[in-house]
């Protein structure tokens, strides 16, 4: 995070992030809290969650902009030799390129262009705020291949929401929404 701070501020959209807690994680997240490893006042029980307040919402073209910007992207069919260093960031496809097993986890999120009035929340799903409006969600099936963008997601992740934002998600209900689907 500190690095984040120091070479690419301008990718930070938001600070500080609530979790919430189920019954079964509250002890670990007390346990947490009371351990003495983060910084006193980072992280914070606060009723059913746990704020942590150095937590960050990156925009990721921003960072890669302000990280990586010589770095060539290509679609490439086999690994190309005589590179130093390769980086291989192709989800799933990085199973046939560099000949490792994987398996498939697809995952839709869901994006309003509503303004965020909620802080940053995970709770096994989230609900962060974008350069144009919220991003929640999100689908995790595994063994599903597919990277079409899919409506009944879409209701999948407003029913997510509904149960810890019921009226943030009544109002999406009647917002247009847009997704992005990919496979890891």
């Amino acid at each position: 995070m500190q690095r984040i701070r120091e070479s690419a501020p301008e990718a930070i959209i938001a600070q500080g992030v609530r979790r919430l807690l189920s019954e079964s994680e509250t002890a670990r997240a007390v346990a947490t809290v009371e351990s003495g490893l983060f910084d006193a006042g980072s992280l914070t029980l606060d009723g059913d969650g746990m704020r942590m307040a150095e937590a960050l919402v990156v925009s990721p073209d921003r960072l890669r902009a302000a990280w990586l910007p010589a770095v060539e992207e290509r679609r490439v069919e086999a690994l190309p030799e005589g590179f130093d260093i390769l980086v291989v960031a192709a989800g799933i496809e990085s199973a046939a390129l560099a000949g490792v097993h994987l398996r498939a986890v697809r995952g839709q999120a869901s994006f309003a262009d509503l303004p965020m009035e909620a802080p940053p929340t995970s709770w096994g799903g989230y609900l962060i705020p974008t350069d144009t409006g919220l991003l929640f969600g999100a689908t995790h099936d595994r063994g599903d291949t597919g990277w079409e963008v899919r409506d009944a997601d879409n209701a999948r992740n407003l029913e997510g929401l509904a149960r810890r934002f019921p009226r943030l998600a009544a109002r999406l209900a009647e917002t247009p929404l847009s997704a992005a689907a990919g496979v890891r």
